[in-house]
């Protein structure tokens, strides 16, 4: 894929504008019943590598094999398991670099954007002074500060989102906090973002592998679960406070 050459039909202010407005879970697109799961149609059986599917036993929800049936495992376990790997690979800072590597992004804006940001903090900082010294009345400081902290909310609204990469823009923003922000993300969000993520160029496809034989003892499901790397199965690294293995 190439940048375009020719004149955008719109501005990408106004298309990230629209994507958030097309995935406001206020906003349905769909019958009741679809997308209410996170890894439906994403996760892989691990032995024919066919996509699983959500299906029930009485009112528990499974994953299923949808080809074969080579699998079944409690949905509730794997999605807790990739949850925990997703956002503790987005709260890495260096997760940030690699997802905006290959971007034709401009640096200049988002450094002109802090440059603006520090300046109206430091008048802020300036204001509380004034009005710390009795240089400045606490009625005129009133009246000035709600327009400076609406410019700061405004500017800091843009900063992040110019250093949030392209991919991850109007779906979630990355760092160490991810996990509060990801408790208010829809399901339809949660699940790009898990396509996204859950690839081989990055955590891996995420695949169930079949029960191993282990008497009537239940298998927990990090135990069942492999992250998929070019062509090689990589054994799952619960805390992810490191770096990805190495398929090779």
């Amino acid at each position: 894929m190439y940048e375009g050459q020719w004149p955008p039909l719109v501005s990408r202010a106004e298309w990230l504008a629209v994507q958030r407005l097309l995935r406001s879970p206020e906003r349905k697109t769909s019958r009741s019943g679809r997308a209410k799961h996170l890894l439906s149609m994403i996760a892989r059986c691990g032995r024919c590598g066919d996509t699983l599917a959500v299906a029930y036993r009485g009112e528990r929800s499974e994953y299923l094999c949808r080809t074969k049936g080579c699998v079944r495992i409690i949905q509730r376990d794997v999605d807790e398991v990739a949850e925990q790997v997703m956002l503790a690979y987005l709260a890495r800072p260096e997760v940030i670099d690699t997802l905006r590597a290959g971007e034709q992004h401009d640096d200049r804006e988002l450094s002109a954007i802090r440059d603006q940001l520090a300046t109206v903090r430091a008048r802020h900082d300036e204001l509380a002074d004034a009005v710390a010294t009795g240089t400045l009345s606490v009625a005129l400081a009133a009246r000035s500060e709600p327009a400076l902290l609406a410019e700061i909310e405004r500017l800091e609204k843009r900063e992040n989102e110019l250093a949030t990469p392209s991919a991850l823009r109007g779906l979630i923003e990355p760092g160490a906090d991810v996990a509060r922000r990801w408790a208010s993300v829809p399901m339809s969000s949660r699940r790009d973002i898990a396509r996204l993520l859950l690839t081989p160029q990055l955590i891996g496809e995420l695949r169930v592998t079949p029960t191993p034989l282990r008497g009537r003892r239940r298998v927990p499901a990090e135990d069942r679960i492999l992250w998929w790397r070019d062509e090689q199965e990589i054994l799952p690294n619960r805390s992810w406070s490191a770096p990805c293995p190495d398929p090779t």
